[in-house]
Order: C-alpha cells, then sequence, then structure tokens
C-alpha cells in the first residue's frame, strides 16, 4: 500500500500493511505506522525492487505470529468509528447554527 489514508480503513480491518508510499506527504506517516507495529515500511514506492518487495512479503506470509500482532495493532490504533464521530460533531454544529 502508499501511505495515503486508507491505510486507517485496513487497520481497522486488522490487515497487516506492507507500506511504500507513492509521494513524500505519506512518508512520515508510513513509518510511524510501521512504527506502532501495524505495518512494515518499505521505502518509498520505484525505490524498492520486485526482489525486496518479494522477500518482505514471503517474509510475513511465513510469520503467523508477525501477521496477529500486526493486525492487533492496527485495530488498537483505529476503531472504525470515525465517520460516525465526525457526522455527530456536523450534526451538533448544525445545531447550535440553526
Amino acid at each position: 500500500m502508499s501511505g495515503g489514508t486508507s491505510i486507517y480503513e485496513v487497520a481497522s480491518c486488522g490487515i497487516p500493511m506492507l507500506l511504500l508510499p507513492t509521494v513524500d506527504n505519506q512518508i512520515k506517516q508510513s513509518v510511524a505506522w510501521a512504527e506502532s507495529g501495524a505495518a512494515l515500511y518499505l521505502g518509498r514506492f520505484g525505490e524498492v525492487s520486485g526482489a525486496q518487495l518479494g522477500e518482505t512479503l514471503n517474509f510475513l506470509i511465513s510469520n503467523p505470529r508477525l501477521r496477529e500482532e500486526m493486525s492487533l495493532a492496527g485495530r488498537q490504533l483505529v476503531d472504525g468509528r470515525g465517520a460516525i464521530r465526525v457526522a455527530k460533531h456536523v450534526v451538533g454544529l448544525g445545531e447550535r447554527v440553526g
């Protein structure tokens, strides 16, 4: 995956991630997700070889315990209820203005 906002959806589903940011503003976020334990940061897209990607993917596939730890880390960081919180906030703003 790149380091965009789809990371939050994937983390809430508990899916371990291999991150290859495609633009500069995704690097810091990608590194932070890796530091959290929910992802593995490979480096910027285009700077990582197919062989490196394959090796990392095989490493992840062959380590079920690591996948479970990454899954748990992602679910602990993202509860999947952000849209509901935003909607409630917007409704609250409308009621105050209204």
